[in-house]
C-alpha cells in the first residue's frame, strides 16, 4: 500500500489524485490518501474529490504514521531537510519518483507525464456523480452547439495575497487578447465562455467582438464549472491547476488549447513538463 498526501485546492488535488493512481496500477498495489493535512494556513480549502467517480480510500492517522516517518526521528528530519533546505517540492515530472519505493508521497505532481498512461482511467473517474448536463443545460446546449472556447482568468489569490503574487504570476488582458486573436484564426465564429474566481472583475474589463457569455457564479461550484469548462470545444487556460484540468479533460480530438509558456515566477524549471507538447504556449 502507497499513500498520496492531498494538499492546496481542487486542481492540486486532482494531480495528487491521478499521481496515486498511476503508482497503484503501475504497481499493482492499493493507494490511500492523507486528507489531514489540506492546506488551511492561507485559504481554506476543502476535499472535494468524493464529488466525482474517484477511488478514494482514506488513510487513517496510524497509517499516514507509520508511513511518513516509518524511520521515526531520522524520517522527520530528512522530511524538514528536505522542505526547509533543499527546497525539495515535488513540482513537476520525475521518472526517478515514478519507479521509487516509497510508500508516502508529499508534493503536487502537476505534469501531463503523470497522466497520460492512464488517460482512459483518468477520464472516466473524473466524472461527477451528478450530471451535469440536467442542472446545466442551458450552457451545455450553448456550448454544444457553437465553436466553444473556454476563457479561464485566475485572479483570486493571484493579486491578492502578497505570498501567492510572488510565486505566481498574474496574466494581464494582454495574453488573453493574443489567446483571442489565435483561437479566430483556428476556428471560425468562436464563442467564448468565461471562467474566473473574479468574474465581476473580468466582466467590466474583458472586451471582444465575440459572443461570450459569462459562465462563472456563486450558485455554481468549482467542480462544476471544471466540468462545464471540459465540455468547451476548445480551451485558453492561466497558470492555474485548475484550468488545465479543464483543458486536459476535453475530450474534443480536434481541440486547440493555448497555454502560457511561463507557470511560476520561483519555479519555472520545475513546470517545464506541466503541459502537453501539442498545446499552443504563448
Amino acid at each position: 500500500m502507497i499513500i498520496v498526501k492531498l494538499k492546496g485546492g481542487l486542481g492540486n488535488q486532482l494531480f495528487q489524485y491521478a499521481f496515486g493512481r498511476l503508482l497503484s496500477i503501475k504497481r499493482n498495489t492499493s493507494v490511500k490518501f492523507d486528507i489531514l493535512s489540506i492546506d488551511k494556513r492561507d485559504i481554506h480549502r476543502d476535499f472535494k474529490l468524493d464529488r466525482f467517480n474517484t477511488k478514494i480510500e482514506l488513510a487513517s492517522l496510524e497509517e499516514i504514521k507509520k508511513s511518513e516517518y516509518s524511520f521515526g526521528f531520522i524520517s522527520k528530519i530528512w522530511m524538514w531537510t528536505k522542505r526547509k533546505i533543499l527546497r525539495i517540492y515535488n513540482i513537476g515530472y520525475s521518472e526517478k519518483i515514478v519507479n521509487s519505493r516509497e510508500k508516502y508521497y508529499d508534493g503536487y505532481w502537476q505534469s501531463y507525464k503523470y497522466l497520460e498512461p492512464i488517460r482512459k482511467e483518468l477520464l472516466r473517474e473524473i466524472s461527477l456523480k451528478e450530471s451535469i448536463n440536467k442542472k446545466y443545460s442551458e450552457f451545455i446546449s450553448k456550448i454544444n452547439g457553437s465553436n466553444s472556447v473556454s476563457i479561464h482568468i485566475r485572479r483570486g489569490d493571484y493579486v491578492n495575497d502578497p505570498k501567492t503574487k510572488k510565486t505566481h504570476i498574474t496574466f494581464g488582458l494582454e495574453y488573453y487578447e493574443e489567446a483571442i486573436k489565435i483561437i479566430k484564426d483556428k476556428i471560425k465564429d468562436p464563442v467564448f465562455f468565461v471562467f474566473s474566481d473574479d468574474i465581476s472583475w473580468v466582466k467590466e474589463n474583458l472586451k471582444i467582438n465575440y459572443p461570450i457569455i459569462f459562465v462563472s457564479d456563486p450558485e455554481i461550484k468549482d467542480y462544476e464549472e471544471l466540468i462545464i469548462m471540459s465540455v468547451c470545444k476548445h480551451n485558453i487556460i492561466a497558470n492555474s491547476s485548475f484550468s488545465f484540468w479543464g483543458a486536459w479533460l476535453n475530450q474534443n480530438q480536434g481541440k486547440t488549447v493555448i497555454a502560457p509558456k511561463k507557470w511560476s515566477n520561483l519555479y519555472q524549471k520545475e513546470y517545464k513538463n506541466i503541459c502537453p507538447e501539442n498545446w499552443v504556449r504563448i
